[in-house]
């Protein structure tokens, strides 16, 4: 038990601060109307893919710089087609994928006008969703954070009833079910908040 209870700890505070990690596909996701309005302006001024491309990349913010900046830099020195299809089968979003196709599809057979319509369409559906989305989570809060108060009732009075009760201590700490009890007790107050944040987060 000296060895499996801070294995066991270690494993589940960890596992928590993995779930509360930002998902990058998400931040992508969230980023990608205003890039895609970013494009149909720049599309104004350009018809080059790379050159479109490069000026959005100069006003983006956030992971999305990083993704333009790398397909800026990869179409210098290979083709913009094979660039684009990797770029939509790279990621597990039907957002992003719906995103690198449409450019792909202008460089293949699709007019400018087609292009621009089909990535507004594609701005307003994800713009709805990720606002629907959002709105689930806010709904959630107020019980999530009574959940949370809970769990910062049961974990004071648990520590405060072992320390200032020494039968408690004993029966904590000196018996194989009272150990059982804490351990089940701790188990379920990590269980809520790693459900927490779960619940917390926007899901792809």
């Amino acid at each position: 038990l000296a060895i499996a209870y801070p294995v066991l700890f270690i494993f589940f505070v960890r596992k928590i601060f993995n779930e509360a990690k930002a998902d990058r596909t998400i931040e992508l996701e969230e980023e990608l109307p205003a890039t895609i309005d970013n494009i149909i302006r720049i599309f104004s001024k350009y018809s080059d893919v790379k050159t479109v491309i490069y000026e959005t990349s100069l006003i983006a913010t956030g992971p999305i710089k990083k993704e333009l900046d790398q397909l800026t830099r990869q179409m210098n020195t290979r083709s913009p087609e094979k660039v684009l299809e990797e770029f939509s089968e790279k990621h597990n979003s039907v957002w992003l994928n719906n995103f690198g196709f449409t450019l792909l599809g202008y460089l293949e057979d699709s007019s400018k006008d087609e292009t621009i319509r089909n990535l507004r369409h594609l701005r307003q559906i994800l713009d709805r969703e990720n606002t629907s989305k959002k709105k689930a989570i806010s709904e959630r809060k107020p019980s999530l954070m009574i959940n949370y108060a809970l769990a910062a009732i049961g974990v004071i009075g648990a520590f405060g009833n072992i320390l200032f009760n020494p039968q408690a201590f004993d029966f904590f700490f000196h018996s194989y079910l009272g150990l059982f009890c804490f351990t089940a007790g701790f188990g379920f107050v990590l269980g809520t908040i790693y459900m927490n944040i779960k619940m917390m987060k926007i899901e792809k």
